[in-house]
């Protein structure tokens, strides 16, 4: 073997060990080769979470397997090329779930909220249920129905056999007046927070004895938040001669009903000539909706507002405060974050989403449901859960048809509908 031949032979080791080497360093780093381009490029990853476990995973009709398990919530997918995919999650049992989802080079893409709705959801049917319309709850346990003919308020108890309870009879003696709306008394049986012409009142049956909570005959709005009794009333300043006008003030009072007082009030500074026509409150916030549309998010701690939308018609604040979900005259929703949101979503805080709903301007009503991620959609035909997500399609699934009435008690996770005095509870645990 002559020394050019070993020269030559050493100098193509030398490459082929460059090329292996090469090779080998670049698929370490998660760099590999699209069979359909023939170009080298770095993989992305994509990591799920869904609320049942095992489920079958397809990217574009390739299956990988559920790797989560007691310890690991989620299936971490590596080594996938960057370009748009066609996901679909499966399990026996479930709606298939689908999305199409873009893998980037070098990021993992997450999809942390996968909801698996079953084909078939438990139910239970009440008979002879009075009312036809629900008005609140008591963690699906109890229910306060109204009927809008006869103008009578009912409490209906759930178990083995529904019983029920014309309120209006029972409280007629202690009211003494007409009643106007009506909430359960949080935590305590036999009580119940009514408005009348004079104000709140706490209404003990057991006792037949009502405790004012507070007696205002300019009472705008009130509701029923973490143990607290939110309540929005106008004063009135008289005209002092002919330099100042009128003016009139929107006081907030929180009545706190562990400690049976009023805890806060706020002086809230609206807009000149604005009046309050809807409102809804967090721990911190308020949401308030004017007469003419406009929505405005209150802090409660410095008394300073922020202009959120306009021509809004319903506004609903998450269950921990942190989002709002409202929708306008033209039917379209959206949720206001008020923190980042930058794992889940990739959105910064303070952001209205547009969510992509089907047939927006028939939904009549909307809930909070299972998380912050997704909400309930009551059209006049059927009862469908969203997600809130900027990923298409926006995975919308059919919970239930829709006679008439419906309430969604939130603590239970239990979905009410009724008419034609037939009540039935749809058990959306899962």
């Amino acid at each position: 073997m002559t020394h050019s031949f070993r020269t030559k032979l050493f100098i193509l080791f030398v490459g082929i060990f460059c090329v292996i080497g090469g090779g080998l360093l670049l698929y370490t780093q998660g760099y590999r080769i699209d069979l359909a381009t023939w170009r080298i490029q770095k993989t992305g990853a994509l990591y799920i979470e869904t609320s049942v476990r095992p489920v079958s995973i397809e990217l574009n009709d390739q299956s990988y397997a559920d790797k989560s398990s007691f310890i690991q919530r989620g299936t971490f997918i590596q080594t996938v090329l960057p370009k748009r995919y066609r996901l679909v999650i499966k399990k026996d049992g479930y709606a298939p779930y689908e999305k199409n989802i873009a893998i980037v080079p070098g990021q993992v893409t997450r999809l942390l909220h996968v909801l698996m709705v079953p084909l078939q959801i438990a139910t239970t049917t009440y008979s002879q249920i009075p009312g036809n319309t629900i008005i609140d709850s008591a963690n699906g346990a109890e229910l306060l129905t109204y009927d809008t003919a006869k103008k009578n308020y009912y409490d209906v108890s759930l178990g083995a056999a529904a019983k029920s309870v014309n309120l209006s009879l029972r409280m007629a003696a202690v009211t003494r007046r007409p009643i106007i709306s009506m909430a359960f008394y949080p935590q305590e049986s036999n009580r119940f927070i009514v408005q009348t012409q004079t104000g709140l009142s706490a209404i003990d049956l057991n006792a037949n004895a009502q405790t004012p909570i507070l007696q205002s005959s300019s009472l705008i709005w009130w509701g029923v938040r973490n143990n607290n009794v939110y309540a929005l009333t106008t004063t009135t300043t008289p005209a002092s001669g002919t330099s100042t006008p009128a003016s009139s003030a929107t006081i907030v009072s929180v009545f706190d009903l562990s400690l049976a007082k009023i805890a806060q009030t706020y002086t809230l500074a609206l807009p000149a000539s604005s009046t309050v026509a809807k409102a809804d409150f967090s721990s911190s916030r308020a949401a308030l909706i004017l007469t003419d549309g406009s929505l405005l998010v209150y802090s409660l701690n410095n008394t300073t507002y922020t202009r959120i939308a306009d021509t809004v018609k319903t506004a609903l604040f998450s269950p921990d405060g942190n989002r709002l979900l409202y929708q306008d005259q033209d039917g379209k929703i959206f949720a206001y974050l008020f923190n980042d949101d930058i794992v889940a979503l990739n959105t910064p805080a303070n952001t209205a989403l547009r969510l992509s709903i089907l047939e927006t301007a028939r939904v009549s009503k909307l809930w909070w449901a299972f998380d912050q991620y997704h909400i309930l959609c009551v059209y006049p035909d059927k009862i469908t859960v969203a997600e809130i997500t900027q990923s298409e399609p926006n995975e919308q699934f059919a919970l239930a048809p829709n006679p008439g009435g419906s309430w969604y008690d939130g603590g239970s996770q239990t979905l009410f509908t009724i008419a034609s005095s037939t009540l039935t509870a749809y058990n959306l645990n899962f």
